[in-house]
């Protein structure tokens, strides 16, 4: 990837955190959360967009075009995982299987989970966003035939939510042919996402125990669904969103403060557990990594046109 004039950076993690970085520096669920453990920050900001009557919008041709259109300009490397991290006073090391790569800055663009193990000099600050728990996700995809009809009420709405009082298994449903039509030309496709301690007990069950067990629930809230299924499809996330507890947003701006202030900032943490957890708080926090090595590097400079050669970027150290 490009990076800073002449300085090199290595983006581990190829999600859209990863990759919002790598593009960001190439130019220069709440469903699954307990309301009473969550942090005020990501209730309030639901809330505001919803206040705010703030539209939704799908992309045609689906999610994934957007990760591929990232990754177009990048130099990706798939299947081929970190396995090590050291970081050095003049540079930072990172370890694969099949190689080892030096950059001035690295951008662990992980789950916490991962940057944990790839990351053991992290300190207490870094330490306590790198024990973020997750929620799990079940996500049962089924598509109708065409006789199947949407009961009135959903016919204009993209997804339901299930008030927790009446929830057993399921907390949503996507309803992706009303988001996008390309998405099921010929019938229905519904999105069932579990709720996070169901998910968590059927993770390892088979896929017809599962369907099995969901099915009943999705019937009462889709009647007649169960005679017209044509095919159904499970998706498994052990570590699907990251959990927001309480004081969780006090300890990101912590970080980001203290990583701001940093006059050279070797390794940098990016993902939704850095941001909001959804696929733009991901994004957002890759960006917000990749601008601050930028920045760094414009502090740099500035003082390489101000200072004797023998004083130039002792800021490093």
């Amino acid at each position: 990837m490009s990076s800073p004039p002449g300085k090199r950076v290595i983006v581990v993690g190829a999600g859209i955190a990863g990759l919002a970085a790598g593009h960001t520096l190439s130019r220069q669920g709440f469903y699954f959360q307990e309301a009473e453990t969550t942090s005020r920050a990501l209730a309030q900001t639901v809330l505001a967009f919803g206040a705010h009557r703030s539209r939704t919008l799908a992309m045609a041709g689906g999610l994934g075009r957007l990760p591929t259109a990232l990754a177009a300009t990048l130099d990706v490397a798939l299947a081929t995982p970190a396995i090590a991290l050291t970081v050095e006073p003049e540079a930072v090391t990172v370890v694969t299987n099949e190689a080892r790569l030096v950059a001035d800055h690295v951008v662990l663009a992980t789950t916490a989970s991962v940057a944990n193990r790839l990351f053991p000099t992290a300190d207490e600050v870094e330490r306590n966003l790198l024990t973020t728990p997750y929620s799990a996700n079940l996500n049962l995809a089924l598509m109708t035939g065409p006789e199947f009809r949407l009961p009135t009420s959903l016919r204009a709405v993209y997804g339901l939510l299930v008030p927790r009082r009446e929830r057993r298994q399921v907390a949503a449903i996507g309803i992706e042919s009303n988001k996008c039509r390309d998405r099921a030309t010929r019938g229905e496709l519904f999105n069932v996402m579990l709720a996070g301690n169901s998910s968590r007990d059927l993770l390892a069950s088979p896929e017809a125990e599962i369907v099995q067990t969901v099915l009943p629930e999705v019937e009462r809230l889709l009647p007649g669904i169960s005679a017209q299924i044509a095919a159904a499809r499970i998706y498994r996330w052990p570590e699907a969103e990251p959990l927001s507890p309480v004081g969780r947003a006090k300890e990101v701006r912590r970080y980001r403060e203290r990583i701001v202030a940093a006059p050279w900032p070797r390794v940098l943490l990016a993902g939704d557990y850095l941001s909001m957890p959804f696929t733009e708080g991901a994004a957002e926090s890759g960006i917000w990594a990749a601008q601050t090595i930028i920045r760094a590097h414009a502090r740099g400079y500035s003082r390489t046109k101000s200072e004797p050669a023998s004083e130039q970027w002792t800021h490093r150290e």
